[in-house]
């Protein structure tokens, strides 16, 4: 199986309206900062990924988390190049994700940041080698 670098570029982070939410003390509300983030590639055919994110702040420093699965146009092939199905393609490209510093790039959009103070883009290699496409 052939690898291959692909740069992803941050194209698009938002958040979601804020759902009411019920009085927890005295006129106090708990409230969850969520909301979506989509990535695509310069590539042709292009790969897009999106998905949804709820932030922590708990420790006092953004803690930016993936929920739920991915949107994307990508299927994962193994090395006799037969699809691994949608859930296995989820469940790789899900752990690659978690694996990214994403967060900083989300930051930046929704807190309007100038994008060069934050990371905008990330490569198809983790830390550890290569996602296999």
């Amino acid at each position: 199986m052939k690898t291959l670098p692909i740069l992803l570029e941050h194209w698009l982070s938002e958040l979601d309206l804020e759902k009411p939410s019920e009085v927890i003390y005295s006129g106090l509300r708990l409230t969850n900062i969520t909301g979506f983030t989509e990535w695509v590639s310069k590539t042709s055919p292009a790969i897009t990924l999106g998905w949804d994110w709820e932030l922590s702040a708990v420790s006092g420093i953004p803690d930016y988390r993936r929920t739920g699965s991915l949107r994307s146009n990508v299927m994962l092939t193994d090395e006799k190049q037969a699809d691994i199905g949608e859930m296995g393609t989820d469940k790789l490209l899900s752990e690659w994700i978690d694996g990214l510093e994403w967060g900083k790039a989300v930051h930046a959009a929704i807190t309007k940041i100038d994008p060069g103070q934050a990371v905008s883009s990330y490569s198809w290699r983790k830390r550890e080698g290569e996602v296999r496409l």
